[in-house]
């Protein structure tokens, strides 16, 4: 599990293993994650800026932990 903190003009913060509920509201919500090229990718069907969501469909993300 891992979260994306990322306010406007402010620090933020990635959180990986488990999550804090104070940085979000409504429910949480799982994706699949492929592996097999060494870091995790997911799909990322939409991304939100502010009020307004934006449609991303048929795009991927990425995420990764450097230890």
């Amino acid at each position: 599990m891992f979260a994306a903190y990322l306010p406007y003009q402010a620090s933020g913060a990635y959180d990986f293993g488990a999550t804090d509920s104070s940085r979000y509201s409504g429910n949480i919500v799982f994706a699949s994650v492929d592996n097999s090229q060494g870091f995790w990718q997911f799909p990322s069907e939409s991304y939100k800026v502010g009020s307004q969501t934006f449609d991303a469909t048929g795009t991927v993300g990425i995420a990764g932990k450097l230890f």
